[in-house]
């Protein structure tokens, strides 16, 4: 009976290292969006384009998950807001991060959705409006000193 057991305990954990997930292949998966990120392209609209890539900007969105403040870095000019995240459950998005003050275009309210290593915004509520697409970047930058981006 012990051989048995042991055999056995060897098959399942041979079983689990075969079968299991492989660590080297699988697609990269943030735990949460604490970091800097560079814009990479849009899609949606009232066309509702595919994916189309922007190398060209120098957009970036900088997010500090433990002071709970956020940096948008548009080609040097730069507004933080503080912001509260609101996990979400039903799989449509990743959360709903809501910003101490609005920004462009009287924004205050964003969809924030997580795929691999691709996070994109959508604004919250808005019809036919553009999802920007973002990639993690090593770039760092300063905080602002205060909330009005200087």
């Amino acid at each position: 009976m012990k051989k048995f057991l042991t055999s056995s305990l060897v098959v399942i954990i041979a079983a689990a290292v075969l079968y299991g997930c492989d660590k080297e292949n699988a697609a990269p998966v943030l735990k949460d969006i604490t970091g800097t990120w560079r814009y990479i392209g849009y899609s949606g609209g009232l066309a509702g384009f595919g994916f189309k890539p922007v190398d060209t900007l120098e957009n970036y969105i900088q997010v500090d998950t433990a002071n709970a403040r956020i940096m948008f870095r548009s080609n040097g000019d730069q507004q933080c807001r503080n912001y509260t995240f609101e996990k979400k459950q039903d799989g449509t998005y990743l959360g709903l991060l809501t910003l101490s003050d609005t920004i462009y275009y009287d924004l205050k309210q964003l969809d924030v959705f997580l795929s691999h290593d691709t996070l994109s915004i959508y604004p919250h509520n808005w019809a036919d409006a553009f999802e920007s697409h973002y990639k993690i970047s090593p770039a760092h930058f300063s905080w602002c000193t205060n909330n009005d981006g200087h």
